[in-house]
């Protein structure tokens, strides 16, 4: 990293900010907001906001990244079933 640079976050530690002063929020992820365009946009990409997509069209609520990323632990660590 070059000198008086700032280290550069991950879209999901981005997301997990829950300040309400956030320019662009996802409608579809709960807790997801942006300070950015760019970084909204990077987020319509990301597994997270295609499981919460996909929740909403079978009419579920939204999770949460923590919630989403304990799902894919679970479901690492579950057998599976042949």
């Amino acid at each position: 990293m070059k000198e008086g640079a700032e280290p550069v976050m991950s879209v999901m530690e981005i997301a997990k900010s829950k300040e309400t002063d956030k320019k662009f929020k996802c409608t579809s992820c709960k807790d997801a907001a942006f300070d950015t365009n760019a970084e909204f946009r990077t987020h319509f990409k990301t597994d997270w906001h295609n499981f919460n997509l996909k929740r909403k069209i079978d009419k579920k609520e939204s999770v949460t990244e923590d919630e989403f990323l304990d799902q894919l632990l679970d479901e690492e660590i579950a057998p599976k079933k042949r």
